[in-house]
């Protein structure tokens, strides 16, 4: 790897000409140098992941430790303020500013340097009488890095964090424990970490409620949480690395565009070409589709077969199967209106419902059903049993279908943390445990307001898992509908109906045998008697497939061999 001199990293801020991205540059390093007057150095932990956003924050700490370093440019004002004191001058009219005070600037700035170097002095001679060691021989001046190792990581993340530790002498911290809060704690405590200095953004799943400067959660050991990038846009992010031109991990070459585990990311679709390959993340148009890889990428063995979505299919023989869960259903004391509201929405999107269970609040029966349709259908939905009382116990069925335990989900109790705060209660974060299973993932759900929503959908491996609450299930269904879609793109249903006078379905019965048999399993055929119709209609004959060209060849032909006398109604 390529050691980027901290001086060019200087010169690449100064060379910035967004003047939105310098100020929040300047930001982010104002950030940075009060953590450093607040915090001794050794108290202060550096969260690096390989990812982007915590690429540019190692960079901006190694510029923030040399307050000696020319940056004059990021103390313009920003777009915001220009327009501003634009604004204000054409409303008071007032006439031109007059010409500015270069000495005097000279002088301020220069008074400013001085400030800045000597904190530095101070720092380093703090940090030489507590360790023995001096600042400059250290990757950042004692100051700790510490990199979570998962089971699930990518092979080039992995690569970059060591190659990045060792260009830069960061001595990093590679922590392996397989419970993330307990191996946080377990670190803060030994290397005596008072601050975090971390890469959350606005629009990450746990960025909910965070500011600059931001104690960690009830129940989380005690630390700051601190945030110098937390109003950066992804173009910002793109912006500082290109002109600082600094190494970044090799995938967002590939078109990974944010990255998870190997089980949960996928390239980003939206960069995806013509012939097949992806272009960088830098050339992502639209912030907003940042995470569209994630969470769509799962073990093809054991969850969603790919059908290959570049193609659309014209298959029938894409199933989902339902499991309805809750004994207030099975009571007739509550009205499931779930189960009309999937099956349309499953065959809306080109989906067949081949089976739809009802099973009581019972352990055993809902490990039984869901195993049986996961092995038989591409796709399960299971509706209820997920909220913070007893009875809900869907989770422990679905992992008992698996063969694994329940497990209290990291990400997803500090997302819970978040949202309830100090009114947290056991129960709240019984809501937090999912399958301990290697496939389990958080996909990400828009809250009806259009912010993240703090309760992501659970999917384990082919499986999805709804609420029993009916807006909160339909809330939550277009982030199933998007991992279907991603998974396989389906071909639409198309349908013809012949509205009959005849009442007697015997009559009709042998044409639609003959159909059956000529056409085959891609196409559905079916007879409704009906009554009060305005038409005078007595029986319906659907015949629906994927396949229009079929389907009229179909339709025709049972007009044809309709019996003298039977008449359909126009």
């Amino acid at each position: 790897m390529q050691v980027i001199p901290v001086e060019q990293v200087a010169a690449g801020i100064r060379a910035i000409d967004d003047t939105v991205l310098r100020g929040k540059v300047q930001k982010a390093l104002h950030m940075l140098h009060r953590t450093l007057e607040l915090y001794r150095l050794p108290d202060i932990s550096l969260s690096f992941n390989g990812g982007k956003d915590s690429t540019v924050l190692l960079h901006l700490m190694r510029v923030a430790l040399r307050p000696d370093l020319d940056l004059t440019l990021v103390q313009f004002p920003t777009h915001h303020q220009q327009l501003q004191e634009l604004s204000i001058q054409e409303d008071q009219q007032q006439p031109p500013q007059q010409p500015r005070n270069i000495a005097q600037e000279q002088r301020q700035l220069a008074e400013h340097v001085a400030q800045q170097q000597q904190m530095l002095q101070d720092l380093q001679q703090c940090n030489k009488q507590q360790n023995g060691v001096s600042h400059s021989e250290q990757g950042l001046g004692g100051l700790s890095v510490f990199y979570f190792e998962r089971a699930d990581d990518f092979p080039e993340v992995r690569e970059f964090v060591r190659e990045t530790d060792i260009a830069y002498g960061l001595k990093t911290h590679f922590l392996t424990h397989h419970d993330f809060k307990a191996g946080l704690e377990e670190f803060l405590q030994e290397a005596g970490t008072a601050a975090i200095v971390l890469g959350t953004r606005r629009g990450d799943p746990n960025a909910e409620g965070q500011e600059y400067f931001c104690p960690s959660s009830a129940g989380w050991p005690p630390f700051m949480r601190i945030n110098p990038i937390l109003d950066w846009s992804y173009a910002d992010v793109w912006g500082f690395l290109k002109a600082c031109r600094l190494p970044y991990c090799c995938l967002y070459d590939h078109g990974y565009t944010s990255l998870g585990g190997v089980h949960n990311t996928l390239p980003n679709s939206a960069l995806k070409k013509s012939d097949g390959t992806f272009a960088p993340a830098h050339a992502l148009a639209d912030g907003r589709l940042e995470r569209s890889g994630r969470a769509t990428k799962q073990r093809r063995s054991e969850s969603l077969p790919s059908g290959g979505a570049a193609s659309v299919t014209s298959s029938m023989s894409w199933v989902a199967g339902i499991v309805v869960i809750g004994d207030e259903i099975l009571s007739g004391k509550v009205e499931d209106t779930n189960t009309p509201f999937l099956c349309k929405k499953l065959h809306d999107i080109g989906w067949t419902v081949c089976k739809v269970s009802f099973v009581p609040d019972d352990i055993a029966v809902i490990a039984k059903e869901v195993a049986a349709l996961s092995s038989s259908c591409q796709a399960v939905v299971t509706s209820g049993g997920v909220g913070p009382t007893l009875d809900d116990v869907t989770m422990e069925g679905i992992a008992a279908a698996f063969g694994v335990d329940v497990i209290r989900h990291p990400d997803l109790e500090e997302s819970l943390l978040h949202y309830f705060g100090d009114d947290t209660t056991p129960a709240h974060l019984k809501m937090a445990d999912t399958p301990g299973d290697d496939t389990t993932r958080l996909i990400p759900v828009m809250a009806d307001n259009g912010t993240l929503s703090p309760f992501p959908l659970v999917a384990v491996r082919n499986v999805f898992v709804l609420p029993g609450v009916p807006h909160l299930l339909r809330q939550k269904w277009s982030a199933v509908s998007a991992e279907l879609q991603a998974a396989v793109q389906l071909a639409p249903f198309s349908n013809r109906v012949v509205r009959l006078a005849e009442e007697d379905e015997a009559a009709v019965a042998p044409l639609l045998d003959t159909l059956a048999q000529q056409w085959g399993s891609e196409m559905a055929i079916g007879s409704y008697p009906v009554s009060g119709q305005r038409d005078g209609a007595r029986l319906l004959v659907t015949l629906e497939s994927k396949q229009t060209d079929r389907l009229d060849a179909a339709l025709e032909q049972f007009e044809d061999m309709l019996p003298t006398g039977t008449s359909a109604v126009l």
